[in-house]
């Protein structure tokens, strides 16, 4: 009878260990206040900001990078300002913000950005960036007949038009970066 007890004991406290293990809070998983997008994903735990004057990449927006993810700011590309790259996370891909000047139509400037022959199934439609209402793209880029996910959204600035695109070797690829993608739209601020 006492071993039975013991058994009995045993197998409840790892019951009690594994329930509170499940309840317990991730600090590296979004909080539970985090609106998840349309897609379902959840933003990313923020790391660092970047887009103000002496930040790792000066924009025309502010927005939250992922944690472990690092931006970098591209010289002598006329459009392409900052790339923030996934691999200090443990991944592979990037987050590309991109400045086009002029126009301050998000869709005309994702139109301009999928307008590109290997690019297809694409689609539109309308989000929050932070409180900035802009456009959103997904689509597929067919590259020597491998297809890979793509995915921007755009907002208005005063001179111009912001973009910020994921994109992706594969889906799987994606739906481990996307919820740096969602930080990056849900934290996103207009600068000045």
């Amino acid at each position: 009878m006492p071993k039975m007890f013991f058994a009995l004991l045993t197998g409840a406290a790892a019951v009690a260990a594994l329930t509170a293990c499940s309840s317990s809070a991730d600090p590296a998983s979004p909080s539970s206040s985090s609106q998840p997008s349309p897609s379902g994903a959840q933003p990313a735990a923020a790391g660092t900001e970047i887009g103000a004057a002496g930040s790792a990449c000066t924009l025309p927006v502010s927005i939250s990078v992922a944690d472990k993810w690092k931006p970098s700011a591209i010289e002598g590309e006329p459009e392409l300002l900052c790339e923030i790259s996934a691999r200090p996370a443990g991944s592979i891909g990037f987050l590309r913000i991109y400045h086009k000047k002029g126009a301050t139509d998000a869709k005309a400037a994702l139109t301009a950005y999928t307008a590109k022959p290997t690019y297809s199934d694409v689609k539109l439609s309308d989000i929050k960036a932070g409180s900035v209402a802009g456009e959103e793209v997904s689509y597929t880029i067919d590259s020597s007949g491998t297809k890979s996910p793509g995915l921007v959204f755009a907002v208005p600035v005063s001179d111009g038009t912001v973009l910020v695109s994921l994109d992706s070797l594969d889906d799987e690829i994606q739906q481990g970066n996307r919820p740096a993608y969602e930080l990056a739209k849900s934290s996103l601020k207009v600068i000045g």
